[in-house]
């Protein structure tokens, strides 16, 4: 095999090792996400027709604070916006990483198929 095939081919499989340590990380957080964002909404969900003099709590570390229920359904939406933009961006991130993954594989393709290997 041609040493120019051979170094873009170890290349290949070197970036294909980390594209993929680096995805499984993506997915990890978008999972995390998504669970942050059905989380706040179901709690949402559930606060929402709580009437306005029912005492809520919110947890604090260890420790619960009471707190009005504008404030927690405020901070709900806070979470759920934030979660939202966040998996969007990470489902952007994958994109691109998959993308620049099939062109380095093209790339190599196209090597091979210069130097007059079979794929």
């Amino acid at each position: 095999m041609d040493p120019e095939v051979r170094k873009a081919l170890e290349e290949l499989s070197e970036v294909q090792q980390t594209t993929q340590s680096r995805m499984y990380l993506l997915e990890q957080q978008k999972a995390q996400k998504q669970h942050a964002l059905r989380r706040s909404v179901l709690t949402a969900r559930e606060v929402e027709p709580l009437n306005d003099t029912v005492p809520l709590y919110k947890s604090v570390g260890k420790m619960f604070v009471i707190s009005d229920k504008d404030t927690i359904m405020n901070e709900l939406e806070e979470i759920a916006k934030d979660a939202d933009s966040s998996v969007k961006k990470l489902t952007e991130a994958q994109k691109k990483m998959e993308q620049s993954l099939k062109e380095q594989q093209e790339s190599v393709r196209d090597l091979v198929r210069r130097k007059g290997g079979s794929a």
